[in-house]
């Protein structure tokens, strides 16, 4: 169940009765192009789509813009399930100098914006296609072409991106509100449209972005969702107790911004709960370590850990240890160096260089009583440079320059949500989730 700790909030799932939310992963049941150049032709053949940008200084070629649409079949996922993240995948080919452009987006289709996918290049377009013009071409138009207009999509629920650098680009694109509106609110699903765009300058033809469809013979190149959710039920609003500041940990430590993680477990057999915290699209790169403090109430083994999820696998059984040969599942002992005090974690992440972070979470392996802990100052480093800030996000650290964090964290929509609370949390502190 999601709640509030201490004014953070977290994912949180009952012990012993659902320990991980199910994952969906799809590439779309259809996808067409659209181009502003050819408003009445319907493109559903196209292997990939020029993201022209939209807002520009000028297009002396006439290339115009042209948005792309998908759709997915969530039918799998129960009606009311609960949307703990769901992450768009897109592959963009950057051709030739491609420029820098911000503020792409991708914007959910509104209830009645249904359409239909061509099989092949149609000009004029077959009744009832998409085009540039139409929903269903010689049917029904757009309010505004391209699908552009309030009453065609979205728009205050929008979500953007960029493009820039060197190279093709692979981004992860959190949109768990636009999925949470068809699956947990019932929202008809009629698919999302990518468009948008700005750059300073003009559109030249030769140099843009490219967005794979599913035809695309490069099979890396296809954009495809990933959903974690679960089901109807399991996820309950909780309200805490009244925050309350401690004058300190047993055993003492300093005072700083803390996340707080406590959980029971009952029953026996291999119980163990992993609670997201912060999500990302982080890609590790050589060099790259997490690191952590933890401070565990646990006063014996297991004494909790965060762990790490994504295309990395997990770090818990990767067999990275930390600097002092401490291995990351959270099932290790760390009561000699970590119980009512903390303790600094270090993981040489090298060998995972290339796979990405898509999760942080506070991990728990226990099969009868409470399982508690504590972590701060959770974050990538590489070298002296902050990668990314984990938890907490915004605090402040003199000896790194701010400077030095990632740009490319993705939250999800609670993380933004956030409310750092710069005190030590009570040991005795506790919570009472409402009904389910």
């Amino acid at each position: 169940m999601r709640q509030t700790i201490l004014g953070i909030t977290v994912l949180l799932m009952t012990l012993g009765s659902m320990t991980h939310a199910a994952t969906y992963e799809q590439g779309p049941v259809k996808d067409a192009s659209s181009e502003s150049g050819d408003p009445d032709s319907s493109m559903g053949d196209a292997a990939d789509n020029r993201l022209y940008p939209e807002f520009n200084a000028g297009d002396p070629e006439g290339k115009g813009i042209r948005p792309g649409f998908f759709q997915w079949d969530l039918s799998s996922i129960p009606a009311g399930s609960t949307i703990v993240s769901a992450t768009l995948h897109l592959y963009l080919d950057r051709v030739g100098n491609a420029p820098d452009v911000t503020g792409y987006y991708v914007r959910r289709l509104l209830p009645g914006k249904d359409w239909v996918e061509s099989t092949a290049y149609h000009n004029p377009a077959q009744s009832g296609e998409l085009t540039f013009n139409s929903q269903k071409h010689g049917v029904a138009t757009w309010q505004t072409p391209g699908a552009r207009g309030a009453s065609d999509v979205d728009i205050p629920g929008s979500v953007s991106f960029n493009a820039s650098g060197g190279s093709d680009l692979q981004l992860a694109i959190d949109i768990s509100g636009i999925v949470a509106q068809w699956v947990t609110n019932g929202v008809q699903n009629n698919g999302v449209v990518v468009g948008g765009g700005t750059i300073p300058g003009v559109v030249v033809g030769g140099n843009h972005w490219d967005i794979g469809f599913r035809e695309n013979s490069n099979a890396i190149e296809r954009p495809y969702l990933t959903i974690e959710w679960l089901p109807a039920g399991i996820c309950s609003t909780v309200t805490p107790l009244n925050t309350q500041s401690a004058t300190g940990f047993a055993g003492g430590g300093a005072a700083t911004n803390a996340l707080h993680s406590k959980g029971t477990a009952s029953g026996g057999g291999n119980q163990y709960w992993y609670a997201d915290f912060f999500h990302s699209s982080y890609t590790i790169a050589s060099g790259d370590h997490l690191v952590y403090d933890i401070y565990t109430k646990n006063p014996s083994a297991p004494s909790g850990a965060v762990d790490l999820e994504g295309s990395i696998g997990n770090l818990r059984d990767s067999g990275i240890p930390d600097q002092n040969g401490r291995a990351a599942h959270p099932g290790t002992d760390l009561t000699a160096v970590a119980f009512n005090t903390w303790y600094s974690r270090d993981f040489n992440l090298t060998s995972k260089a290339g796979t990405t972070i898509t999760a942080f979470e506070m991990g728990h392996e226990i099969d009868n009583g409470v399982s508690e802990f504590y972590v701060r100052n959770v974050r990538i480093m590489n070298g002296s440079t902050v990668k990314l800030d984990a938890f907490p996000s915004n605090w402040s650290h003199r000896a790194v320059p701010k400077s030095g964090r990632a740009t490319t964290v993705t939250p999800r929509p609670w993380d933004r949500k956030l409310t750092w609370i710069p005190t030590r949390p009570a040991a005795s502190r506790s919570i009472t989730p409402s009904p389910t």
